[in-house]
């Protein structure tokens, strides 16, 4: 079987061939945000997300979509939602760093992106966007002393 030259990049989550992501585009995310450490800030931004386990679940890779602004008319949090679903293995819920770069690979073809400009993206990004609601006023709350 042929692959398109447009088709490079990390293999089929479902092929047994090792993943290589990009090398122009891994070049350009190391260069620019490499650590002493030898990690790049888009892995500590996938850690983050991870929370205290070390793979992610598919909600934690829906909120960094929105939380780091790859969401738009192109790419839905459908789309993601298909997307993680394609780089897990069957019968797994979560996925490792490998498998988050070849997702960040497959949304940027949705959204014809390169690679490395996504990668970008999620290393600028500060971490999940904490959102509450708040109360209006201030309100104490106490025991009330019933008559």
């Amino acid at each position: 079987m042929r692959r398109r030259i447009a088709d490079s990049g990390p293999h089929s989550a479902r092929s047994g061939s090792t993943r290589i992501l990009a090398s122009a585009a891994q070049a350009v995310v190391a260069s620019s945000s490499l650590k002493q450490d030898g990690t790049s800030s888009y892995q500590e931004v996938f850690k983050v997300f991870c929370g205290p386990h070390s793979s992610m679940d598919g909600a934690a890779f829906s909120k960094l979509c929105k939380d780091c602004g790859l969401l738009d008319k192109k790419l839905s949090p459908a789309d993601a939602d298909l997307i993680f679903a394609k780089v897990c293995p069957r019968g797994h819920r979560r996925m490792n760093l490998e498998r988050f770069e070849e997702a960040v690979w497959l949304l940027g073809r949705k959204r014809g992106v390169e690679y490395g400009a996504l990668l970008e993206t999620i290393a600028n990004s500060t971490g999940p966007l904490l959102k509450a609601t708040q109360a209006e006023g201030s309100f104490k709350f106490h025991a009330h002393g019933g008559s």
